[in-house]
């Protein structure tokens, strides 16, 4: 098939190169001067419900802990790492029991 007129193969040596060095000038690089951003994470201050799932077995999220009934599960809340225990899981609420000082605490699925 014949090239195109025009072309690498019909052009001269210095043409070739005059095309390669227009092209290469017309290339953008974008680079980053600013490093990225650090995120924080901060422990939450309470404990809460992201998520309660009903199914044969039950489950629910607290504080990013997914938990069935009878699991012993750690969480940080405000600086303080808390064992629990999942009692009961409801459609909507979950009671826990804090194995540290024996307190019942029962989170209700609309609490803030």
């Amino acid at each position: 098939m014949p090239a195109a007129k025009g072309s690498a193969t019909n052009a001269t040596v210095g043409q070739v190169a005059s095309v390669a060095t227009n092209a290469a000038s017309m290339v953008k690089v974008r680079t980053r001067t600013n490093p990225p951003s650090v995120v924080s994470v901060t422990t939450p201050n309470s404990l809460k419900i992201q998520g309660i799932f009903w199914d044969n077995a039950p489950s629910a999220i607290i504080n990013g802990h997914t938990v069935f009934t009878n699991d012993r599960f750690t969480s940080k809340v405000g600086g303080t790492v808390m064992n629990l225990l999942c009692r009961e899981i409801r459609k909507d609420a979950v009671r826990l029991q804090n194995l540290d000082t024996g307190k019942e605490i029962v989170l209700d699925w609309g609490a803030k």
